[in-house]
């Protein structure tokens, strides 16, 4: 089997090789992702969809995990808007959380979020976001994601200021409790922090 990839500035992505069906599935999929990405024309900018389907959102986990994917079908300024989102989004307040899901209206999304204190979070949110911007930088060469202020910010929080909030240093991890901070959250009390 002889397969060619060939990717003309991350836009125009092709395949080829010498098995017809190989060849029709890439396609299938590539007409496919980019049937979920979204131009621009929504409030929160360009996006795609990332999240359970018929939320119109794309979440942090979703987002850090599809986004080389996305980078290669040619949705770059997709991936560094819903990044940069993330990124301007952590505060103290949210205990150094971000949302965890935004929808194209440029607002949380409302299945995961009631109030700056009561809203669904998995922990590993800000170090996904972090390594995966990392990851596009290195497929880009975005300095965006290395020195634009918001992602300054979110890595300086996320490695500092999160970790010893929740408790995630390596010598406090394994004895940490779990409910951390969810006496406040009456709708996610029970999601909040959870380690998935």
């Amino acid at each position: 089997m002889s397969i060619v990839i060939c990717i003309e500035a991350q836009a125009q992505v092709t395949f080829e090789s010498n098995n017809a069906r190989l060849d029709s599935a890439f396609a299938w999929a590539k007409k496919k992702a980019l049937s979920f990405s979204h131009d621009g024309s929504d409030a929160v900018g360009y996006w795609y969809e990332a999240a359970l389907p018929q939320r119109e959102a794309f979440c942090m986990r979703d987002v850090s995990h599809q986004a080389i994917g996305a980078a290669i079908v040619g949705l770059n300024k997709h991936n560094l808007n819903m990044f940069q989102k993330f990124a301007e989004n952590i505060s103290a307040e949210k205990d150094y959380c971000s949302y965890w899901e935004i929808n194209r209206h440029n607002k949380p999304a409302p299945v995961d979020y009631e109030n700056d204190k009561d809203f669904w979070y998995n922990l590993p949110a800000n170090f996904d976001v972090i390594y995966n911007a990392w990851r596009l930088y290195q497929w880009t060469g975005d300095k965006t994601y290395l020195q634009h202020p918001a992602f300054k910010k979110f890595y300086a929080l996320s490695m500092d200021n999160y970790v010893e909030h929740w408790q995630l240093s390596y010598d406090k991890v394994t004895q940490r409790d779990r409910r951390a901070h969810s006496s406040n959250a009456k709708r996610f009390g029970a999601s909040r922090g959870i380690p998935t």
